[in-house]
């Protein structure tokens, strides 16, 4: 598949099942203003650093964008981005505790199995140690039912940025198991 072939496919799937689902999402949940719990001293604060000015705009504005811009599309977006690499046929989901997807590799035409992550900061220093362990994890099981399974295999999955961006939590990650981001990931 051609490389604007696969970016059509992934836009158009985005625009339908991430998007589409996001924004008819806040719509209907938040379009009512019996939704909210307004603190009015706030809203007000909140309006006139947004229209510069105590106006329905602006309190319409700051009562709907947290919910439309805040952590649930954070959180359903990771699983979202999952899913898609299976329903086009880019990955399978994967089986093994703590992987999201399995594939393979077209360089090195071997079995990948992949944590994905959104972006070059998006783990903190918690998220090294458990990490590392599950990937451990995978290795002895593999070593135990011999299963030819290096560290190379079991890659941590970054969607954007580059290798230059990735924070000291990942390049720690990236010494023992490769840390794949943006366009090379994509590749």
């Amino acid at each position: 598949m051609k490389e604007n072939e696969l970016l059509a496919i992934v836009t158009a799937y985005f625009k339908e099942h991430i998007f589409l689902n996001h924004k008819n999402s806040v719509l209907k949940k938040h379009s009512k203003l019996k939704e909210y719990k307004i603190n009015p001293i706030l809203v007000k604060y909140l309006s006139k650093i947004l229209e510069n000015d105590f106006t329905p705009l602006g309190i319409a504005k700051a009562l709907y964008y947290p919910r439309v811009l805040g952590t649930s599309i954070n959180t359903s977006f990771g699983t979202r981005i999952q899913n898609m690499f299976v329903a086009l046929n880019l990955a399978e989901g994967s089986l093994i505790k703590g992987m999201d997807i399995e594939f393979m590799d077209k360089v090195e035409n071997r079995k990948k199995w992949c944590q994905l992550k959104s972006g070059p900061n998006t783990i903190n220093s918690e998220d090294v140690k458990p990490l590392l362990r599950k990937f451990s994890t995978v290795l002895n099981l593999a070593r135990t039912n011999s299963i030819n399974l290096t560290n190379n295999d079991l890659i941590l999955g970054v969607l954007y940025g580059e290798k230059s961006q990735l924070s000291q939590h990942y390049q720690k990650i990236d010494k023992l198991h490769p840390v794949v981001v943006g366009k090379d990931f994509w590749h």
